[in-house]
């Protein structure tokens, strides 16, 4: 039971927030795709001098819960290149610029987003709003423009909409007169775009796969000692240094790195509000109980047919 009066909760609260804003390298994922952010750097350079290849896209796909996204904002400050910054005069520069596509992407609605992303006014007719978003790429010295959730725009839309947007993909990454490169993300259904034969040969594909015990159990040990050792300070039950425990845990988030790293902090959580110095099978299975509704016997962390279960955290993910 909790001791209030010796529980110092700025201090927990303070260690939340740190590890919460941590960020876990998924390892030679990570590096595959920063590699490939400096590639789109050098082809932005290679445009520049006047012979650049035609692969300006990158896709980069996965699961809900993979970190994508979370590994894209953290990776792109690690490139100078797209950082903001202010000319001789003063000026703005935007290099990079990152929006997220809306459930209804069609042309217009992505148009828009850009145009409102440069902190102007969406007014106007979808042709008048397309040719100031041109505009403003080479205004605002944008040559990197991150498209987030693009799964909304194979979901939702129609053939014939979701080949505008296709077709609207193909001029950004084609522009004649300025080196506009696109990274574009989302759940594995986006490379349907890839289809469109003009895109393929324009883009490269990172995709964020699901982990698998036993041959991904040295990351699962190592993003739990990350957060749970390093970042909250406890110790691990020998329990958890077992193959079956990684494969447990692994399991219960159906491989999405992202969402383990949420379940190990939710577990660590649970186990320092408790004045607990050691961290144990136990909590992970009361965080899943409490994310999934589970009974016992349905609980991949204590069932002992663990294998055979479909976990509910999972399927919640796949229903986005």
């Amino acid at each position: 039971m909790l001791n209030a009066k010796n529980f110092d909760r700025n201090k927990f609260r303070d260690t939340k927030v740190s590890v919460r804003s941590t960020y876990i390298s998924g390892g030679g994922r990570d590096e595959r795709l920063l590699g490939e952010l400096h590639s789109l750097v050098e082809n932005i350079e290679d445009f520049r001098a006047g012979a650049a290849s035609p692969r300006r896209c990158l896709f980069v796909t996965g699961p809900a819960g993979t970190g994508k996204t979370t590994a894209l904002r953290y990776l792109i400050e690690a490139v100078p290149e797209f950082q903001p910054f202010s000319n001789e005069h003063n000026c703005p520069k935007i290099p990079f610029l990152s929006v997220k596509a809306q459930k209804q992407c069609s042309t217009r609605n992505l148009v828009c987003d850009i145009v409102k992303a440069y902190g102007l006014e969406a007014e106007g007719s979808e042709a008048d709003l397309t040719e100031l978003m041109f505009s403003l790429f080479k205004e605002r010295g944008t040559v990197c423009l991150h498209i987030d959730e693009l799964q909304h725009a194979v979901r939702a839309n129609s053939r014939s909409a979701f080949e505008a947007v296709q077709d609207l993909l193909k001029t950004m990454a084609d522009m004649e007169d300025w080196p506009l490169h696109l990274i574009l993300s989302g759940m594995p259904k986006i490379e349907r775009m890839r289809e469109d034969e003009q895109i393929h040969r324009r883009s490269i594909l990172v995709p964020f796969h699901r982990l698998e015990c036993p041959d991904d159990a040295e990351w699962v040990h190592s993003c739990l000692k990350a957060v749970a050792v390093e970042g909250c300070g406890l110790a691990l039950d020998d329990e958890l240094e077992g193959d079956e425990f990684l494969g447990r845990l692994c399991h219960s988030v159906n491989g999405a790195w992202g969402t383990m790293i949420e379940m190990i902090q939710a577990a660590s959580f649970r186990c320092l509000e408790r004045q607990r110095v050691t961290l144990t099978n136990n909590h992970f299975a009361w965080e899943y109980e409490r994310d999934t509704g589970c009974q016992p016997n349905d609980n991949v962390f204590l069932s002992p047919v663990w294998k055979e279960l479909k976990p509910k955290y999972a399927l919640k993910m796949d229903e986005e």
